[in-house]
């Protein structure tokens, strides 16, 4: 058994879990999974677990179980982890109403403690994980569960320093019809690098040697920051470049001329 996965996951009060019962395509077929949308003030995120993932609830409150499936809507794109500004007050609108096709089993308020349990549906076909598999996907679920805690209430952050002679950040509104901001770096190269920064992320410029890139998805803030240091990656000798804030750089010395 996963210690990790054996923690509960406390829910901030004024939030709210769903987990929902959603038909997913696959190459050669479809199967049912289970989708967690999870609505905190800072905003609504969704993950799709396998369908031997299930919710327990370790608080005396017992869950709003609901049996009722959404309506279709006219569009039948895939749905989308959508948003509220930066500092709103919250999410809007049902998060059901993002989903093409779910039914509704569970909804767990804030203050209550959620646990993740194994558990193959009585229906299944599948044959029963092993012991190492178990754990392992019981580990990944609850730390996939705690990052969309932790995500939709306070954000995730992650600062990168720029460090070099006219090295520095800027950041202008997208041409493009999408709105999209670009993130314009000048890092010494004869082209100034220019990034689209994704919808899901805001990225802040304290100062122009300084970025903030925030969000509420742990991926895509990880991601974002990731291709932002690959532009200048810092070098061992002087450590130019683009670095994590507090990154630890290994240094070269430099050659001593004959």
């Amino acid at each position: 058994m996963s210690r990790i996965g054996k923690r509960p996951v406390v829910l901030p009060e004024g939030s709210t879990l769903y987990l929902y019962e959603v038909d997913v395509s696959f190459a050669t077929s479809k199967q049912k999974m289970n989708k967690i949308v999870f609505s905190g003030r800072a905003g609504t995120v969704e993950s799709i677990l396998p369908p031997s993932v299930c919710l327990r609830n370790e608080s005396s409150e017992t869950p709003h179980p609901q049996s009722q499936t959404t309506p279709e809507p006219a569009e039948t794109a895939p749905a989308k982890t959508t948003t509220s500004p930066a500092g709103g007050n919250g999410p809007t609108g049902d998060p059901a109403a993002q989903l093409p096709r779910a039914r509704l089993i569970q909804t767990y308020t804030g203050g209550n403690s959620v646990s993740i349990e194994i558990r193959l549906p009585k229906d299944s076909p599948a044959k029963p994980l092993k012991k190492s598999a178990k754990a392992s996907l019981l580990g990944r679920s609850r730390t996939l569960l705690e990052n969309m805690v932790v995500g939709g209430t306070h954000c995730f952050e992650k600062k990168l320093e720029l460090k070099g002679v006219g090295y520095r950040a800027d950041k202008t509104a997208s041409h493009e019809s999408s709105g999209n901001e670009i993130l314009k770096l000048y890092v010494g190269k004869s082209h100034v690098e220019e990034i689209a920064v994704h919808p899901e992320v805001s990225v802040d410029l304290p100062s122009p040697t300084e970025i903030v890139i925030k969000g509420i998805s742990k991926q895509l803030v990880g991601n974002f920051a990731a291709k932002v240091r690959d532009v200048r990656p810092p070098e061992p000798y002087k450590g130019k470049g683009i670095s994590y804030a507090g990154e630890q750089i290994q240094r070269k010395a430099v050659k001593a001329s004959k």
